[in-house]
């Protein structure tokens, strides 16, 4: 059975991505190739930390796409 799951946070987003970026790093042949794959996915870990630091300041985790409004 497939669990309908709620989609990730901004930040697990670049988590998520980051982590795919170093697995994929890890596998490739030539050095420059792999270098510029861990540089990407350093860049994503401050932005995943920003992201995280912005819901906490709104009291949600939810991205706030999916956040309902009342009016």
């Amino acid at each position: 059975m497939i669990k309908d799951l709620p989609p990730p946070t901004e930040a697990e987003e670049y988590r998520n991505t980051a982590e795919i970026l170093r697995d994929l790093a890890a596998q490739t042949r030539f050095g420059r190739t792999r270098n510029e794959l861990f540089n990407c996915a350093a860049n994503l870990d401050p932005l995943a930390a920003l992201a995280e630091h912005h819901l906490e300041g709104h009291g949600s985790n939810r991205p706030r796409h999916l956040m309902r409004v009342s009016l």
